[in-house]
C-alpha cells in the first residue's frame, strides 16, 4: 500500500518540518552589511540552527522555534475540544494546577497571553485521538532554551498531581501561521532553470525516501513569498535531510538562485482519511452518484470518492458498456496481491472478489450517529412541554414560541426522516455497489506518468448519469468562473497552461483550482509488499494549486473524483494531495484512457453522454 496508511502522523513527529534553508538574506540598500545578513537561515525540524546546532529538546520534549511542549507534541494544524465544567481534571485544573503552573511560567520569564484546558488533535485525524493538553498562548522574545525548562517543570507539576497523560504546550503565534503554496508564473525567469535544476536535485535524492519533489512560491498569507524547492519524505523516514538540504543549497548558489528556499517536509499525496463525511438523502439513492462515498465492501475503515462513470468498447460486440472509477490505492488494503501492485489486475482475474460499497460503511454509521445525535438535542424534556402545550395542553405559547416549536419539529422530522430512508437503504443491502473489474496497480507510463486507477463493474440497477452541479447548485462566489456547457459531464478535454479546474469529492465537493506553468510534480509512491519490504515507483502527475488559499482543492477522502474544466468536460481523475502544501495532483485523461484499453482489451473508451440510466 502507498504511505500514509501505517505510519500515524500525529503521534511520531510533532512537526512536518524535516528541514530548511530560506533564501539568502541580504542588507537593504544604505545598510550596512553583516555576516548573518549575507547567509540563508537554516532550520531543523522547525527549530533554528543559527549557532550551528537546533534545540530540539529531549525525554520526548519537543523545542521548536516558537512552540515548545511534551510529552509529544500534537502536529499542526489542531483542533481543540473544550472540557466540560464537571470532569474530574477540569475541577482538578482550576483548583490545583493553574496556581503554580503560572508560578513556573513566571519563573522562566515566559510572556504568557492565556492558558486554556483542551482535548488537542491534528486537523486531519479522528477526535478520538485527542491528547488532554494545557495550551499557553505566549509571544517568545529569545530562541533559547527557557520554554523547554519551564514545560519540563510543568509537567513535572502534573504528574506529582498523577496526571501522567496530561501534556503542557507554549506556542507562540507565529508558529500557528501556515505557509502558503502559489503557482510560479509562465513569465518568471525561474522557469527556463527548473528543468535543469530538478535534474541534479532529483540525484541528490536518489536512494533516498522522498515522496514529491515540486517547485513553488511559498510565505505566510500577507507576507512575502519565495521560490521554493518543496521535497516531502516519507513519515517515517530518519535518513539525514540536512546533507541533501546543504547539496541542494549548493546546486541552487551556483545557478545564481540564491533567493532560492529549500523546504524539506513530512508528507505523501497518498493519505486514508481518518473522519468520515456526513451524507445527505441523496447518498442513500440507489442511483449512484458522481462524487459520492465509497467503501471496501463490509469495512469501516477506508471512505474515498466515486468518479462516476466511462463506456468501455469491446470488440466482441461492438456495444458499450459501462463502468465506475476510482483510484486504484484506495482499494490497495491489506488483503491486495503484491502482483497487482506491481502489474494491476486483469479482468476476470479469479482471486479478485474485492466489492465496493456506496455509500462506505464508515460514512454510513458516521453519519446515522451524526443525524441520530441531532434529533436527541431536540428531543427534550423542554421540547416535549411545549409540545403538550401547543397541542392544548397547559398555558398559551406567545406566538414567537410557537414559531421556534415548528422550526424545531420541522427540523425533528427530517432529521427521523433521514434516519428511516438510511436504515431502510442498507437493510435490503442497497449500499452493494459492485465488484472490482480490472485496476492499474501501481505503475508508470512509458512516459512517466504515475497510473493510480480502477474500474467498477455496477450493478445494473446502480447505474446512472454523470451528473454535475449547475452554475446555481454552487457557492455564489464561484459561479462567474464555472459555466458548465450541459448537466452532465462532458466529453474529455485536453490540458492547456494556467487552466481552471474543478472537482466534486467525497469531503470537499466543488471545489476550484488552477494548473500553474510548472504543472508537472516528480512523485515516488512506495508501496509496502506482505513481506515487509518496499516497492518503489517513480513518475510524475499533474499538480493543481487551489484558487484562494487557505482553501483547499482535495483533502484525504476524495481521491477518485474526476477532474472537469470550467465547462464541465473532463480532463482527468484526481490522485491526491500534499497537505502541507495544499497542491493537488491527477492523472490526465489520456494517460487514464490509454492504460485502460491496454489493460481490458478494449478499442474505445468514452465519457458517457447518453442520459439512458
Amino acid at each position: 500500500m502507498p504511505m500514509g496508511r501505517d505510519a500515524d502522523m500525529s503521534e511520531h513527529f510533532s512537526t512536518s518540518a524535516v528541514s530548511f534553508a530560506g533564501p539568502l538574506l541580504t542588507a537593504e540598500s544604505g545598510v550596512e552589511t553583516t555576516p548573518q545578513a549575507t547567509r540563508r537561515i537554516k532550520k531543523r525540524e522547525g527549530s533554528s540552527e543559527e549557532n550551528g546546532f537546533a534545540i530540539l529538546g529531549n525525554n520526548g520534549f519537543k523545542n521548536e522555534d516558537y512552540r515548545c511542549g511534551g510529552p509529544g507534541l500534537v502536529r499542526l494544524p489542531t483542533l481543540n475540544e473544550i472540557l466540560k465544567p464537571n470532569e474530574p481534571l477540569y475541577i482538578l485544573y482550576h483548583e490545583e494546577l493553574v496556581g503554580p503552573l503560572r508560578d513556573i511560567l513566571e519563573k522562566w520569564n515566559v510572556d504568557s497571553k492565556y492558558i486554556h484546558l483542551v482535548r488537542r488533535y491534528h486537523a486531519r485525524d479522528s477526535p478520538d485521538t485527542s491528547a488532554e493538553t494545557v495550551v499557553v498562548s505566549a509571544k517568545k522574545h529569545e530562541l533559547d532554551s527557557s520554554w523547554l525548562h519551564a514545560c519540563q517543570e510543568i509537567h513535572h507539576l502534573f504528574l506529582q498531581h498523577g496526571q501522567v497523560r496530561l501534556k503542557i504546550e507554549i506556542s507562540d503565534e507565529r508558529a500557528l501561521e501556515p505557509v502558503f503554496s502559489r503557482s510560479i508564473t509562465a513569465t518568471d525567469p525561474f522557469i527556463h532553470k527548473w528543468q535543469g535544476l530538478k535534474g541534479q536535485i532529483l540525484n541528490i535524492l536518489e536512494g533516498r525516501e522522498w515522496t514529491l519533489l515540486s517547485a513553488h512560491l511559498r510565505g505566510p498569507r500577507n507576507g512575502k513569498f519565495a521560490h521554493t524547492v518543496v521535497i516531502c519524505v516519507r513519515e517515517d523516514s530518519r535518513q539525514n535531510w540536512n546533507d541533501v538540504r546543504d547539496s541542494i543549497v549548493h546546486h541552487l548558489d551556483t545557478n545564481d538562485l540564491t533567493h532560492t528556499a529549500v523546504e524539506i517536509i513530512r508528507d505523501s499525496i497518498f493519505h486514508y482519511p481518518e473522519q468520515a463525511a456526513i451524507l445527505d438523502e441523496q447518498d442513500w439513492n440507489k442511483k449512484a452518484k458522481l462524487g459520492g462515498s465509497l467503501g471496501m465492501g463490509g469495512e469501516s475503515t477506508s471512505s474515498f470518492t466515486f468518479g462516476g462513470f466511462v463506456e468501455l468498447q469491446f470488440h466482441c460486440h461492438h456495444q458499450w458498456k459501462r463502468f465506475g472509477m476510482t483510484n486504484f490505492h484506495s482499494i490497495a488494503n491489506d488483503h491486495c496481491l503484491d502482483d497487482w501492485k506491481r502489474h494491476g489486475i486483469i479482468p476476470d482475474d479469479s482471486r479478485n472478489n474485492i466489492s465496493i460499497d456506496h455509500p462506505s460503511l464508515g460514512d454510513h454509521n458516521m453519519s446515522m450517529k451524526y443525524y441520530e445525535d441531532k434529533a436527541a438535542d431536540i428531543q427534550t424534556q423542554k421540547y416535549y412541554e411545549v409540545q403538550r402545550r401547543f397541542e392544548g395542553e397547559g398555558p398559551s405559547l406567545s406566538r414567537s414560541q410557537k414559531a421556534n416549536f415548528k422550526y424545531d419539529t420541522d427540523l425533528l422530522n427530517r432529521y427521523i426522516k433521514t434516519i428511516d430512508l438510511a436504515n431502510e437503504f442498507h437493510q435490503k443491502g442497497n449500499q452493494y455497489l459492485g465488484r472490482v473489474y480490472t485496476a492499474s496497480g501501481f505503475r508508470i507510463t512509458a512516459t512517466n506518468r504515475i497510473l493510480d486507477w480502477a474500474l467498477i463493474e455496477v450493478e445494473r440497477g446502480r447505474l446512472s448519469n454523470n451528473e454535475i452541479p449547475s452554475a446555481e447548485e454552487i457557492p455564489r462566489s464561484r459561479r462567474e468562473r464555472y459555466r458548465p456547457d450541459g448537466t452532465v459531464l462532458q466529453a474529455a478535454t485536453y490540458l492547456e497552461a494556467d487552466m481552471h479546474l474543478c472537482k466534486i469529492g467525497r469531503r470537499t465537493g466543488f471545489t476550484e483550482g488552477r494548473l500553474g506553468a510548472l504543472h508537472v510534480a516528480d512523485l515516488q509512491s512506495w508501496s509496502k509488499n506482505q513481506d515487509g519490504s518496499w516497492t518503489k515507483a517513480r513518475g510524475s502527475l499533474h499538480e493543481i494549486f487551489p484558487v484562494a488559499p487557505p482553501e483547499t482543492f482535495g483533502d484525504p477522502g476524495d481521491s477518485g473524483a474526476i477532474i472537469m474544466d470550467r465547462n464541465g468536460s473532463f480532463v482527468g481523475l484526481y490522485v491526491g494531495g500534499c497537505i502541507e502544501t495544499g497542491t493537488s495532483y491527477f492523472m490526465e485523461a489520456s494517460d487514464l484512457f490509454h492504460d485502460i484499453k491496454d489493460i481490458t482489451g478494449a478499442i474505445d473508451i468514452r465519457i458517457p453522454q447518453d442520459d439512458s440510466y
